[in-house]
């Protein structure tokens, strides 16, 4: 009997990253090719071989794609874990189709998570964010004050790393002024640390969304704040860093959204060398150009 699962792009997804061996590149890959079970299997292996050129041990994983009875299998049990999240009311959002698939699309392969977890309000991931990246200094609280009060003024949405240390004093202000946050996990959902989920469960109730772009029960690990601002930028209109230092998961993003043409905005030490692309704020006045940056792109 035809499995009722092979034609869910989602969870097909699910079941390549479940598979033995198979990492989030091979798997993106093999989604970005195929999308589905069902349509992988109108390619014969030859074809599917060749496709998958220069993965490691890709007859083996072809002989086991072309397994019709155990890939049922693996497809039934990643149905069952995304029906355990959506019980949850956690969702599974493939990030090469709309309306993710233009922003990852810059990203490398080894950079792009294939799946993003969400919580809340979803219709935020079309929405154009801006990220706020880092932590303000004292100094610069004031220019901080301004874009929050902007963002409410132009009913923007705000993308915060739910670990990052100015995190709940920003996002107090956000539920103040009932200014939509999106909070960025740096580990799965159902692994967020204690003192973490205070602060998602007040920004999902107030309409904000939840995003983890790691498995339910991955982390927390220190090594994957990298990732989570990589994603941070990635979804946002525009983003702005609070003194970025070179060498750190926020000068990685930082790299990213300047070479992938994204508006980049800095408020840091005019010493500090930045990209050449990246713009320096200064100014109250120079936060038009994150409101123009916001526009252009939700042209």
């Amino acid at each position: 009997m035809t499995n009722r699962f092979r034609t869910d792009p989602v969870v097909f997804a699910q079941a390549l990253l479940a598979l033995e061996g198979v990492g989030r590149v091979t798997a993106g890959r093999l989604s970005r090719l195929f999308g589905s079970y069902a349509a992988l299997r109108l390619f014969p292996r030859e074809q599917i071989l060749t496709r998958l050129k220069g993965v490691p041990k890709a007859a083996a994983l072809v002989a086991t794609l072309h397994d019709e009875a155990a890939m049922d299998e693996h497809l039934a049990s990643a149905a069952a874990a995304l029906q355990a999240l959506q019980e949850k009311k956690i969702t599974a959002h493939l990030t090469n189709q709309p309306p993710l698939d233009k922003r990852f699309a810059a990203l490398s392969p080894s950079d792009s998570p294939l799946l993003l977890f969400a919580h809340g309000n979803t219709a935020l991931l079309e929405a154009p964010l801006v990220a706020l990246i880092g932590t303000p200094m004292p100094p610069q609280q004031p220019l901080l004050q301004a874009l929050l009060a902007t963002l409410q003024q132009e009913a923007q949405p705000c993308c915060l790393g739910i670990d990052e240390e100015a995190t709940p004093s920003l996002l107090k202000r956000l539920l103040q002024q009932e200014t939509a946050p999106v909070l960025i996990a740096a580990a799965g959902l159902g692994r967020l640390p204690q003192a973490q989920r205070g602060l998602a469960s007040a920004a999902v109730r107030a309409g904000g969304l939840l995003i983890a772009p790691f498995p339910h029960t991955h982390g927390p690990f220190l090594h994957d704040v990298r990732e989570q601002l990589t994603v941070q930028g990635t979804l946002a209109a525009a983003t702005l860093f609070f003194n970025p230092a070179p060498d750190t998961a926020a000068w990685h993003s930082l790299s990213q959204t300047v070479a992938h043409g994204k508006p980049t905005f800095v408020v840091g030490s005019p010493e500090q060398p930045i990209p050449r692309a990246a713009q320096r704020l200064a100014s109250q006045a120079d936060l038009a150009w994150i409101s123009l940056a916001v526009q252009a792109q939700a042209a």
